[in-house]
């Protein structure tokens, strides 16, 4: 129009930009986790944090928070765990849920991050830190265990063989 103003058809009907007073309306602000579940069992962000996942576990799902008066085609979620190089994208389409399935014991660090706009290295970062516990039989105090009973048995063994054989 003579004013600058620009007009797009829509399916509702004319769509009117000012591209000198439009303010976009880009989903800056940080990531929140709203709840995480160990297999069926609700947990706490905090309680999450500090407490060592069991083995035994099948599935833990982070259900993501953000705020963003946006359009989800415009809001870009990804996450890594333990800090490899590649981003996994994560689809706001269903919800923004993180699920991760039987992951084998140790220590990890979970990133997730949102593009806040334009410009590169633009992005809210959220880390949490978790800890996935072994097994009974996956520790050093096992295998002590087994060694010290393997080295007893052998002793008796030879004890019992040597008492057999003098009195032969």
């Amino acid at each position: 129009l003579s004013d600058g103003t620009l007009s797009f058809p829509s399916l509702d009907g004319l769509l009117w930009v000012n591209p000198k007073t439009a303010k976009p309306l880009l989903p800056s602000g940080p990531i929140y986790i709203d709840g995480v579940q160990i297999d069926e069992e609700e947990v706490g962000e905090i309680a999450f944090e500090e407490k060592t996942i069991p083995r035994s576990h099948r599935s833990i799902l982070l259900r993501i928070g953000f705020s963003a008066w946006c359009n989800p085609e415009n809001i870009y979620l990804d996450y890594q765990l333990n800090d490899s190089t590649k981003w996994i994208p994560l689809s706001v389409a269903d919800g923004p849920n993180i699920r991760l399935n039987n992951l084998p014991p140790g220590q990890y660090t979970l990133r997730i991050r949102k593009s806040n706009g334009f410009g590169e290295n633009n992005f809210s970062i959220k880390t949490l830190r978790f800890e996935v516990g072994r097994a009974w039989y996956d520790q050093p105090m096992f295998y002590l265990f087994c060694a010290l009973g393997l080295i007893i048995g052998i002793n008796l063994f030879s004890r019992y063989q040597n008492r057999r054989l003098l009195e032969r």
